[in-house]
């Protein structure tokens, strides 16, 4: 049976997840082909054609297409209405009409994908919580262990923490999906408002803030009501630069009045308290049981990494993409289950697109691009390194999610400091005060760490001894570990990190995602090459291939 799930349904985040006979054979953003960050207001056009040429299908081929949201439970939400208006665009541009197609609710479809991408077999209880859903902005489940999903509890619209966060990101200044850099600007502020009108209730949230009209006109008053809070506890919201020179400088820390850190630092410690109230509830709820954090506030690594500092009886489970691009993962395992064919839990984050060897071969021969195999790819790049020299890396099938797990990654050495101002002011062409996180093996977690584990760059930590490792540790002293999984993993990263090791005593490595700043994270060769020359990185390592700016 052959499956294909799509996302995008609010607008952004659109992917798509093929199913063959029971397996979960290729996850696509379509960000990652479309060039264009989020791919806000795009179908998964790009992503839905990637499945169907990797595998050679027509799409006669399918027996069901899985949509992860569902119009008819907000006919109010003109988004909604917009993405139906776009998917049956592209089913008719892709020759998907006649193809039979299944629609779930959006919030199941994640705590299904959380279920599944963070390798759950047993029954768990999943915590939705993003911006929004048809009717919810939190949803809990009990799912896994071979049976359906039950709703546990749901807040409503109004009651989104997502919402809240995503507010006070404009408040500061940010841009569209610039929550992560509120979270990092936290760290530079005092918390001192705990927006009261948003509160724990039961298994859930409550707001008390009005919300007239339908739910959607509802939320997005409440959104505003939030801005206009800030305005008023805090002070002026942040304006962006107006002359260009401003506008192309990237950030630093000094641009920012205290009180917008302060504003930052504030909703953190909110959405972290409220989160522990939550899973608080839950573990005593229900003991014993694992709990999943899926949806896109599940993205918040200091709450991630919070919640298992203050709560270490409880097993708490995180996955790659927890956020909407995530949710036809979700959708397609459910259309299977509805046709009675049950998937097989994936192994591990890569599951993207991939290039052979032969592949990237013939592609630089084809471009002309000098180059050169050496003998020992993982020793050259290490020393390399520790020479100072900052390596874009590209091996094997892509990660998903929005952190380079060693398969799309910038690579630099974490005892240099230095480097941080090179990598964020120079080479990603961001803001300078923006943390890095590292790579490591297994073995040198507990050195390094209070965990013993964290695959996917979600969760972020103090850092033991933070001096040894200036590059990858936040003003706060946490870091976003990488634990890296060799039974999964590019065998050419974890080589990298073994060599590391020989040199240094630990093989940590910083490990930052292959971009520049606005652009999704390189996915093809052609991508890594672009950002490879239109950058200053010193080499690019693709595939067995070393391209060094020497020659």
């Amino acid at each position: 049976m052959r499956i294909i799930g799509v996302s995008g349904g609010f607008g952004h985040e659109a992917s798509a997840t093929l199913i063959v006979d029971g397996k979960i054979e290729l996850i696509v953003e379509e960000e990652r082909l479309s060039r264009r960050k989020y791919a806000r207001e795009e179908a998964a056009t790009r992503s839905v054609l990637a499945c169907l040429r990797r595998f050679d299908l027509a799409p006669r081929d399918l027996d069901a297409l899985a949509i992860s949201w569902d119009s008819s439970l907000d006919p109010s939400n003109d988004r909604m209405i917009a993405a139906d208006r776009a998917l049956a665009a592209a089913r008719g541009e892709l020759g998907l009409d006649d193809t039979p197609a299944f629609v779930f609710d959006h919030h199941r479809c994640h705590a299904v994908t959380g279920q599944y991408m963070s390798g759950t077999a047993e029954r768990c209880v999943v915590v939705v919580m993003d911006g929004r859903g048809e009717h919810a902005s939190t949803t809990v489940y009990l799912a896994g262990g071979g049976e359906d999903e039950d709703v546990v509890a749901a807040s409503p619209l109004t009651a989104s923490l997502g919402t809240l966060f995503a507010a006070v990101t404009t408040y500061c200044g940010f841009g569209y999906g610039g929550q992560g850099k509120t979270m990092g600007l936290a760290a530079f502020g005092t918390p001192r408002h705990d927006f009261p009108e948003l509160s724990p209730d039961g298994l859930g949230f409550r707001c008390a803030l009005p919300a007239p009209g339908d739910p959607t006109t509802g939320h997005r008053a409440v959104y505003r009501q939030w801005n206009d809070i800030c305005a008023e506890v805090f002070g002026p919201p942040r304006r962006p630069a107006l002359s260009l020179s401003d506008r192309l400088r990237p950030l630093r820390s000094g641009d920012f009045a205290p009180h917008h850190a302060d504003a930052a630092a504030s909703v953190q410690a909110m959405v972290e308290a409220r989160i522990e109230t939550l899973v608080r509830r839950l573990a005593s709820e229900y003991p014993g049981l694992p709990v999943v954090l899926a949806g896109g506030v599940a993205l918040n690594c200091s709450a991630n990494g919070r919640l298992r500092r203050v709560l270490p009886d409880v097993d708490l489970r995180y996955l790659p993409i927890p956020q909407d691009a995530g949710v036809s993962v979700g959708a397609a395992v459910l259309a299977a289950r509805r046709l009675g064919e049950a998937t097989r839990l994936p192994a591990g984050p890569y599951q993207g697109l991939g290039w052979s060897d032969a592949e990237l071969a013939d592609l630089l021969r084809r471009y002309g691009i000098g180059h050169h195999e050496p003998p020992d790819l993982a020793a050259e790049v290490a020393d390399r390194l520790l020479a100072g020299e900052v390596i874009g890396w590209f091996q094997g099938r892509a990660e998903v999610g929005p952190r380079a797990l060693g398969h799309r990654s910038i690579l630099a050495s974490s005892l240099d400091a230095a480097v941080v101002d090179r990598l964020n002011l120079e080479i990603k062409q961001r803001e300078a005060w923006r943390p890095f996180g590292p790579s490591l093996l297994p073995d040198a977690m507990d050195k390094w760490f209070p965990v013993a584990d964290a695959p996917f760059m979600i969760e972020a930590h103090e850092v033991r001894d933070a001096a040894a490792l200036p590059a990858v540790v936040h003003v706060d002293g946490t870091s976003r570990p990488h634990c890296v999984d060799d039974r999964v993993c590019s065998p050419r990263y974890v080589a990298v990190l073994e060599a590391m090791r020989r040199r240094t005593g630990h093989g940590v490595v910083l490990n930052t995602s292959f971009n520049i700043d606005g652009e999704p994270i390189v996915y093809t060769p052609d991508d890594a090459l672009r950002t490879y020359f239109s950058s200053t990185l010193d080499g690019l390592a693709l595939g067995p291939f070393l391209l060094h700016r020497s020659g």
